[in-house]
């Protein structure tokens, strides 16, 4: 089975008000996935849904094929969550949370005593495992909310805008730990706003709107959805106006500006045209050191989407 989760038909209704309407979607085991859409549109009442933490009106979440709304202890006993604002209590140390919440799993004490002190180490708080968490700045609390999620050495991580409210820096090194964590195998599903961040993180995305999935899939297939990107080629030598005008004349290129030895183009087509287009221009005798895919592409492609759902 390749699915760590899969929702299907997911509804929730607050009184007479559809928050989210009839989602399906499928986190497969080991890719980290991202939970895009506007303020409001669903992602943290999804998330609150896959956790238990809020009862869908209808339809159904599995974790390793089991269904959460009717078994969610063996659901949930591989699967570590923040979500919203991460709060703990003020007058209690990392460590003493997590060996409360250690024991919350079960764990014996032996293994809660090895499991905090590598994970402590892993979010990188390892000098303040003995401080009171009352007295730590919000990126502190948001790394605490992360070990007690990592405790029970879960297969599934699901984070609700982990790096909300963080300073550059914090941002930063939350990013280098999802990402290694990943890396070590841990499957992660995380909402963000920030497109930036899932573009640097995510291999999949699911796109929702209105409370409702608009896109789903590989995140290179979601980025070529959009026809027309912006493409920079930077070379060694500096073209000519003969040679900018054969670039401009390929298939595919809409419009062509010069800045320095960079060249910027506004481009039509799928990733296998680009393909072509940079063989194109590698024949044509550019001495080509870069070639790269502007960074708004991913942003064109979203706003597109959740603008056409409206």
């Amino acid at each position: 089975m390749n699915a760590m989760l899969e929702t299907v038909n997911l509804v929730k209704y607050f009184n007479d008000f559809c928050a989210v309407n009839d989602i399906s979607f499928t986190v497969k085991k080991g890719s980290f996935t991202g939970l895009l859409g506007p303020n409001g549109s669903g992602k943290s009442t999804t998330l609150k849904m896959l956790c238990n933490l809020s009862s869908p009106t209808s339809g159904e979440v599995y974790i390793n094929g089991i269904d959460v709304c009717k078994d969610a202890p063996h659901a949930l006993s591989t699967v570590g969550c923040v979500i919203e604002t991460p709060e703990a209590y003020p007058y209690i140390t990392p460590t003493e949370l997590l060996h409360y919440v250690g024991k919350l799993f079960c764990m014996s004490k032996t293994a809660i005593t090895a499991e905090t002190k590598i994970i402590l180490d892993k979010v990188g708080i390892t000098e303040y495992a003995d401080k009171k968490i009352g007295k730590f700045s919000k990126g502190m609390k948001q790394r605490v909310a992360l070990a007690q999620a990592l405790i029970n050495e879960p297969e599934l991580l699901i984070l609700d805008e982990p790096s909300s409210g963080l300073d550059p820096k914090g941002m930063s090194d939350m990013r280098t730990i999802l990402k290694s964590l990943n890396d070590d195998g841990t499957t992660i599903l995380m909402s963000s706003h920030m497109l930036h961040e899932v573009e640097e993180l995510c291999n999949n995305v699911v796109i929702i709107s209105q409370g409702r999935v608009i896109e789903s899939g590989d995140l290179e297939f979601v980025k070529s959805l959009t026809k027309k990107i912006c493409l920079t080629v930077k070379s060694s030598n500096n073209p000519d106006a003969e040679m900018l005008s054969k670039i401009s004349s390929l298939s595919g290129v809409k419009s062509i500006s010069l800045h320095d030895n960079s060249v910027s183009l506004s481009f039509e087509g799928s990733i296998s045209d680009r393909a072509y287009l940079l063989r194109e221009i590698l024949n044509l005798g550019l001495d080509v050191y870069d070639f790269s895919e502007s960074s708004t592409a991913f942003e064109q492609v979203f706003l597109k989407l959740t603008e056409e759902s409206k």
